[in-house]
């Protein structure tokens, strides 16, 4: 499968919510963090024991732990060994977190994994993302949906280090039945991408090649990403055959790990092509010709949004969040899609960023959080300025300073610094005014040429064509604006 087709599949699955990843070794390595040949080593210097070529890293740890009758000597040792390197890292500042980062962007509602860090962990918590680990089968009964998703360790976790799985002994012993259920019930229901792994303990063969004989031709396709050995190029072909024909697993080669970490990037910029934000607020609720055209637009940008498998996300501005979230919830009720089916078809995100008190660097990044999942923003109303201040203002950005504006014009310049596409609907004597005719004025927004008059004309029918038509053009607006990242680079 070429790398185009891989990313479109996996982005897919990824914005319908379904997709669940699975890291493996090579995930951790990513950061710096030894590996299992540098443990090998470690373990070899500890304990005495030569190293004579390449052996297989459970057998080689049963052979320490039958020197000493005692295998939990073994596990602590390798635990503080990880520890030690992974504080001396963060110490001097060498950890390289890409990898990490881009699997935070992903948020992936689901991670499995065979290591024993907390690096997953700790980089979505680092962004405040609520993240539940699950190590011991006890654990099964407090999963919970939240924001950062659940990691599912299957071989346990170094804060339960005298459980972890890592002598031959532990694997022959494995014996997780509710973990192994979960996770094959995972396997039936959503697509897994795997990176970092190598598939060489069996324990996600065994489950797939289990899956593949009760559900036949129905079996659930997964995706790997795999980095080229040069050195057994056939045997690595031989073995991407394999893993499509037998386990349904559609790989894509890499050169590198920087190779992995570009497919992720290019993944969550697919993926979130369909999330519109949508900002806005309300001041006047009593102009009922204004509210009038607020409630028939909002609705009919909802329908067709959702109609057409976009997301909506908001910010919950004054009066306005409610509105378009009404719709919504409206639109659910009336299409039969329950809580569960839902997935991210509305994404509020609000609290904080409305805080006055806030400073202005804390509230423009909490702003931008609002829409780092989007790729487009429509700005719908704010409030209305009178006839003596709106004469006297000149272009946006020069008639105020930041502190002045509203909170939809602070996101205006947010967005715009960040080149999302910005599609402006006028409203006469609203500060939405100016924002439409600042852009109106940009070199860089030429794509709105064709739909001014249809933005501006006050007819709900008339606006939501041409925020639909240029929905159309954006995957052709982002191509043209990575080209020019490319060529400024």
């Amino acid at each position: 499968m070429n790398e185009t087709e891989f990313v479109n599949q996996v982005s897919e699955q990824h914005r319908k919510g379904q997709l669940v990843l699975f890291a493996g070794a090579g995930v951790s390595m990513s950061t710096g963090l030894p590996g299992l040949n540098d443990i090998l080593t470690r373990l070899s210097e500890e304990f005495n024991i030569q190293l004579n070529g390449n052996i297989d890293f459970s057998l080689f740890t049963q052979h320490c732990a039958n020197k000493y009758d005692d295998k939990i000597i073994v596990k602590h040792s390798i635990r503080k060994y990880l520890v030690a390197a992974y504080e001396k890292m963060k110490k001097d500042g060498v950890i390289t977190p890409q990898l990490l980062e881009e699997i935070r962007r992903l948020r992936f509602r689901s991670i499995w994994t065979t290591n024993y860090d907390s690096l997953l962990e700790d980089c979505h918590k680092q962004e405040n993302l609520d993240i539940s680990s699950i190590y011991q089968e006890k654990y099964l009964t407090t999963v919970r949906e939240s924001k950062g998703g659940v990691v599912y360790k299957l071989h346990g976790d170094l804060a339960d280090c005298n459980n972890i799985v890592i002598t031959k002994s532990d694997f022959e012993e494995y014996n997780k039945p509710l973990m192994l259920t979960f996770l094959r019930r995972e396997l039936v229901s959503n697509p897994f991408l795997f990176i970092g792994y190598s598939f060489s303990d069996h324990v996600i063969l065994n489950q797939l090649a289990e899956n593949r004989k009760s559900l036949e031709e129905l079996f659930q396709k997964h995706y790997a990403i795999l980095l080229r050995d040069n050195e057994n190029s056939f045997e690595q072909s031989l073995f991407v055959q394999d893993l499509r024909k037998r386990y349904g697993i559609e790989t894509l080669i890499v050169e590198n790990g920087e190779g992995v970490t570009a497919v992720l990037s290019k993944i969550y910029r697919k993926s979130i092509a369909n999330n519109i934000f949508i900002s806005g607020s309300i001041h006047d609720a009593a102009d009922i010709s204004k509210m009038n055209f607020i409630n028939e637009l909002s609705k009919i940008i909802a329908y067709k949004l959702l109609d057409k498998d976009y997301n909506i996300h908001t910010g919950m501005g004054k009066g306005f969040g409610t509105v378009i979230a009404g719709y919504v919830h409206k639109y659910m009720a009336e299409h039969g899609i329950t809580a569960w089916m839902s997935n991210n078809r509305l994404v509020v995100k609000c609290g904080e960023v409305l805080e006055e008190n806030k400073e202005e660097s804390e509230s423009d990044s909490l702003r931008q959080s609002m829409w780092s999942d989007c790729e487009c923003i429509i700005i719908f109303f704010e409030k209305d300025i009178d006839k003596d201040t709106l004469h006297d203002k000149e272009a946006l950005g020069h008639f105020l300073s930041k502190k002045q504006l509203s909170g939809t014009h602070r996101e205006y310049l947010l967005a715009k610094s960040q080149d999302m596409m910005i599609i402006p609907i006028r409203y006469e004597r609203t500060e939405c005014q100016n924002i439409f005719d600042d852009i109106k004025q940009c070199k860089c927004y030429k794509y709105l040429e064709r739909h001014i008059d249809n933005l501006s004309s006050g007819d709900p029918n008339r606006v939501e064509a041409s925020i639909m038509e240029l929905l159309k053009e954006l995957p052709q607006w982002q191509q043209e604006r990575e080209k020019q990242e490319r060529e400024n680079m």
